[in-house]
C-alpha cells in the first residue's frame, strides 16, 4: 500500500509537471515576443525607414489642409489674448482715452437755425393769421408755462450718461474706458457743486460680447473694480451676451439677423466700436443702427487698425490662406462709408508696434498672434502656405537691435458727433 501510494504521489506530480512547463514556457516566450516588438518599434521611431517615412508624411498631409477653417470660440479667445499681450495698440488707445475723457462727456455744441425769439419776431412780420385759427393756437403764456412744468419734471430726474459698448472683448479697453468717465463725470459734478456750468450725470455702461468666456472675463473685472472702491454704487455697468448684427429691411428700416441679436430702443450719449467693424455683416446698415442709438449731441467712437501693420498681412495673405476676404474691412473703405452718410468726424492716428518674433519663430503663441491677424485657425494650414505667410512676415517687420522683429502698426479712432436734424 506504502509503494503504490509513493507511485501515485510520483505520478501526479509528473502530471502537473507537465502541464505547468509549457505554460511556463509559452509565457517566457511570450514576454521574449513582446520585448523585440518594443525595442523594434523604438528603433523605427527613432531610425524610421524609407517607406515607413512616406507613410507619415502622407498620414500628415492628409491631417493639413489646404485653407485654415475658421477660429472657434474658445480658441479666438486665447489668439486675441495674445494679439493684445504682443502690442502697444491697447496701452496707447488706453492712453488716448485718459487724455480725451473731458471730451466724450461734453455733450456736441448745436447750432439750431434759429432761436426762439427769432421765431417770435418772424412771425409777427409775417401776414396776419386767420382768427378762427388764431383761436385753436396756444398763448404764448400757456407755452411758457408747458416749458416750465417740463422743464422742473426733468429736473427731478436724476441725469444718466449713458454708454454702448458693442463687442467689449475681456474688458481690458473698455474696464479703462469706464474708470476714465466715471472721473471725468466725477470732476463735473464737483464743478456743479462749486456753481459752474457742467454736467452732472451718473454713469450707465451697456456692454455687449456675445463670446461667452471674453464676456466673463470683463464681468470679473467689473466686481474686482467695485470691491477696490474703484467704482461707486450709483455707477451701472454689465454685460450682454448678445451680438449687435443688422442687415436693412424693407422701407430703409434696419432690423437684427437673428433673434438673440441686440435690440433695443433706448438712445445712448456715447456709443464705442473697438475693432468689429469687420464682423458686421452689413457695415452701412450697422452704423445706421449706430447713429440711430446715438443721442442728439452724442458721440460715436469707433476704433479701427488703419492702413499700417495688420491689415497689409491681410490685403497680401487673407485669400491665399482661407479663400475668401469676408472680414476685411479696410481703412479707406471705413471713410467712404462715413462719407456717403455724410458723417463728419474728428480723426486721430496712434502709432504702435506689434511683436512678431514669437511669429517667425512659429511657437504657439506666435500661430495664435497670425491666426487673430488672419481670422481664421492657422494650426493646420499646410506648410506650403505657411511658409509663404511666414516670408510676408519676414518682409514687413522690422528688425530691433535686441533682436526681436516689429511691425509697425496704428489704429485710427474716429470720434463722430451726431448731426443736428438727423434721427
Amino acid at each position: 500500500l506504502q509503494r503504490m501510494t509513493s507511485q501515485m504521489r510520483y505520478h501526479v506530480v509528473v502530471a502537473q509537471a507537465r502541464a505547468v512547463v509549457p505554460l511556463a514556457a509559452s509565457m517566457c516566450i511570450l514576454c521574449a515576443l513582446v520585448f523585440r516588438r518594443v525595442r523594434r518599434n523604438r528603433a523605427i521611431a527613432q531610425h524610421p525607414s524609407p517607406k515607413r517615412r512616406n507613410k507619415q508624411k502622407k498620414k500628415s498631409r492628409r491631417e493639413e489642409v489646404e485653407f485654415a477653417p475658421p477660429l472657434d470660440p474658445a480658441y479666438a479667445s486665447e489668439c486675441y489674448a495674445a494679439r493684445k499681450a504682443a502690442s502697444t495698440m491697447t496701452s496707447e488707445t488706453i492712453r488716448w482715452i485718459e487724455e480725451h475723457a473731458a471730451m466724450l462727456i461734453s455733450p456736441r455744441e448745436e447750432n439750431p437755425a434759429g432761436s426762439l425769439n427769432d421765431g417770435i419776431a418772424a412771425s409777427a412780420t409775417s401776414t396776419p393769421l386767420v382768427s378762427a385759427d388764431l383761436r385753436s393756437l396756444p398763448t404764448l403764456s400757456g407755452i411758457a408755462a408747458a416749458a416750465v412744468d417740463a422743464t422742473s419734471a426733468a429736473a427731478t430726474k436724476p441725469a444718466t450718461f449713458s454708454v454702448l459698448s458693442v463687442g467689449c472683448g475681456d474688458g481690458e479697453f473698455d474696464m479703462a474706458l469706464l474708470r476714465s468717465l466715471h472721473a471725468a463725470l466725477a470732476a463735473a459734478a464737483q464743478d456743479c457743486t462749486d456753481g459752474k456750468s457742467a454736467s452732472c450725470a451718473r454713469l450707465h455702461y451697456c456692454a455687449l460680447e456675445p463670446n461667452h468666456a471674453d464676456a466673463q472675463a470683463f464681468r470679473e473685472r467689473i466686481n474686482q473694480a467695485r470691491n477696490k472702491r474703484e467704482l461707486d454704487e450709483e455707477t451701472v455697468a454689465y454685460v450682454i451676451e448678445e451680438p449687435f448684427e443688422d442687415k436693412p429691411a424693407k422701407g430703409g428700416q434696419v432690423e437684427a439677423t437673428s433673434a438673440s441679436a441686440f435690440r433695443s430702443k433706448n438712445q445712448f450719449d456715447l456709443v464705442v466700436l473697438s475693432h468689429v467693424m469687420p464682423y458686421f455683416r452689413d457695415p452701412q446698415a450697422a452704423v445706421q443702427r449706430l447713429v440711430a442709438q446715438t443721442k442728439l449731441g452724442g458721440h460715436i467712437l469707433l476704433i479701427h487698425p488703419a492702413a499700417k501693420g495688420a491689415p497689409e498681412i491681410q490685403a497680401e495673405q487673407m485669400r491665399l490662406v482661407k479663400r475668401s476676404e469676408a472680414q476685411m474691412f479696410h481703412f479707406d473703405e471705413l471713410k467712404r462709408l462715413l462719407a456717403q452718410q455724410r458723417l463728419q468726424y474728428q480723426l486721430f492716428l496712434l502709432e504702435s508696434r506689434l511683436n512678431c518674433t514669437e511669429c517667425l519663430n512659429r511657437t504657439a503663441g506666435g500661430i495664435q498672434i497670425l491666426s487673430h491677424c488672419l481670422e481664421c485657425d492657422l494650426r493646420r494650414l499646410c506648410e506650403r502656405k505657411m511658409m509663404r505667410l511666414l516670408k510676408a512676415c519676414w518682409r514687413l517687420v522690422n528688425i530691433d537691435e535686441d533682436g526681436g522683429a516689429y511691425l509697425e502698426e496704428s489704429a485710427a479712432i474716429f470720434l463722430l458727433g451726431k448731426p443736428v436734424g438727423r434721427k
